[in-house]
């Protein structure tokens, strides 16, 4: 399964470089990107995004997630958890991730007791003045048998840096609808590589092609606690 996981990442980021359009934006970094691209993870796929990750990588998202379900807005709180990457937006989220997160464990009793339903819907952010727009917009959980299908909409993914933490995050709440399986099928608005992370992106790329067992955050979702 981790193969294909891998296969997958690698296909999005050689789609990004060969067919995404160039966007040169006033004063910041020129990104290539591609809209309204789907992916699919099925059959436990999404499951091996723990095998992707380290330890402590997994520690801080975990301990991020839980956060944002707690609905904790203060920044100095996820500061003295060592997650550093957001200490750039202010002293608070202002509608933001926690402020929707907040309302899963709600939404989790109904699943519970409800499974067959298709009006469990998480929508994250509003249209609201933010702080930080959550790039995940919108997750969809249905049962079908004994499988848990999600249905994900995220408007924007940096594929270097948000990709795999993203997904990490979504195979983190599945976990805790104790599904026997789980099937994603998540569509990104935009999804995109910064023109400074092309050459890291086309030499990950390079390297998997000799060695399928190439560690893919050596050079994808590896940065020293920057914003996502």
């Amino acid at each position: 399964m981790i193969k294909i996981l891998k296969q997958k990442i690698i296909k999005t980021l050689e789609n990004i470089i060969k067919t995404g359009t160039k966007i040169e934006r006033k004063n910041k970094f020129t990104i290539y990107s591609l809209y309204n691209y789907s992916l699919e993870l099925k059959n436990n796929e999404l499951k091996e995004i723990e095998n992707l990750l380290s330890e402590p990588k997994k520690y801080k998202l975990e301990q991020e997630l839980i956060l944002f379900l707690e609905g904790e807005t203060n920044i100095n709180i996820y500061q003295h958890k060592n997650i550093q990457w957001w200490n750039n937006i202010g002293k608070k989220f202002i509608n933001s991730y926690p402020n929707s997160f907040k309302y899963f464990n709600n939404l989790k009793e109904k699943i519970e007791q409800n499974n067959n339903s298709k009006n469990n819907i998480l929508y994250i952010g509003n249209n609201e003045t933010s702080n930080f727009q959550p790039c995940l917009n919108l997750l969809h959980f249905q049962k079908l048998d004994n499988k848990l299908i999600i249905g994900a909409y995220q408007r924007s993914c940096d594929a270097n840096l948000g990709f795999i933490a993203d997904l990490f995050h979504i195979h983190l709440l599945s976990k805790y609808l104790n599904f026997g399986q789980t099937q994603l099928n998540i569509l990104y608005g935009n999804i995109h590589i910064y023109e400074n992370n092309i050459d890291k992106s086309i030499k990950l790329i390079n390297e998997y092609l000799l060695n399928d067992k190439i560690d893919l955050t050596k050079y994808i979702f590896n940065y020293n606690d920057t914003k996502k």
